[in-house]
């Protein structure tokens, strides 16, 4: 409870945070972090209403720029990635993320990388992740160095 106390005062002191890959199932338990924070929750098991989320690993796959999203400060100079990383399936999203970079790979749901919905919070999510050959892909570490700078409130 100190740490979700400490992290909720963070957040509401609009600091940014950046979730990346298999962080979507932490604090899965807290409603406010992953409704009102990360805007995403990975089900781990199934509960009433909701089915278990699924994923698979080394898959490759394309990556691109949401609609109308390539101006975004955190895909600056990212474009498409062609990654070999791991798909996630039937997570809930929330409907006021800002979906930034999707998939339409038939094992994954579609948001890749998303703001949260809460626009003080400066949340990210970034599902990527999982592989060294994301990791080592120019692309994606410049996606990342976007998105520290963007969570740090330098770039709007």
């Amino acid at each position: 409870e100190n740490a979700r106390a400490r992290l909720k005062a963070f957040v509401e002191a609009g600091k940014g945070v950046i979730s990346l890959h298999h962080a979507i199932v932490d604090y899965t338990d807290w409603p406010w972090w992953y409704e009102e924070v990360i805007g995403g929750k990975y089900y781990t098991k199934a509960v009433p209403g909701h089915a278990a989320s699924t994923y698979k690993e080394d898959i490759d796959f394309l990556v691109a720029p949401a609609a109308g999203k390539q101006r975004h400060p955190v895909l600056v100079g990212v474009g498409p990635l062609y990654v070999n990383d791991e798909l996630y399936k039937g997570m809930w999203h929330s409907e006021k993320i800002d979906v930034l970079m999707t998939t339409d790979h038939p094992l994954s749901d579609a948001p890749v990388v998303y703001a949260g919905p809460n626009p003080k919070a400066r949340a990210l999510h970034i599902r990527l992740g999982h592989s060294a050959h994301t990791f080592n892909h120019p692309g994606f570490q410049k996606l990342m160095s976007n998105a520290v700078e963007w969570a740090a409130g330098r770039s709007k």
